[in-house]
């Protein structure tokens, strides 16, 4: 169990680390001016939850007419620059998880190959 806790708080260490990073801070600063918009904040919110289904439905396939719509509204909530610079801050911040996992995971053989 010795190992565990020293694992747990390694977790810890690189958590605070994400935290300080310019991505993270990045994040909360659009985050957070974009809350005090709560019309604005509940758009983009909404985009976000339909732009996880999309990606996340349909192993990832959808179809041409759900595509082109939910490009028009992206395209129409990003031009507002607070919108804008969120999302880009949501994406450089989703970047910098995902390559944290991917170091990780690339040293765990996980068994995953029933996936392929």
């Amino acid at each position: 169990m010795a190992a565990d806790n020293n694992i747990l708080k390694l977790a810890e260490n690189l958590s605070g680390k994400i935290t300080e990073s310019e991505e993270y801070l990045n994040y909360k600063k659009y985050s957070e001016e974009l809350e005090k918009q709560p019309d604005l904040y509940a758009m983009v919110n909404d985009h976000r939850r339909q732009h996880f289904m999309l990606q996340n439905n349909q192993n990832g396939r959808v179809s041409y007419e759900e595509y082109n719509n939910f490009t028009a509204k992206s395209e129409e909530l990003r031009r507002s620059e607070l919108v804008s610079n969120f999302l880009d801050a949501e994406v450089g911040l989703a970047k910098l998880i995902q390559d944290v996992m991917r170091a990780v995971m690339s040293k765990v053989d996980f068994g995953t190959d029933f996936l392929d």
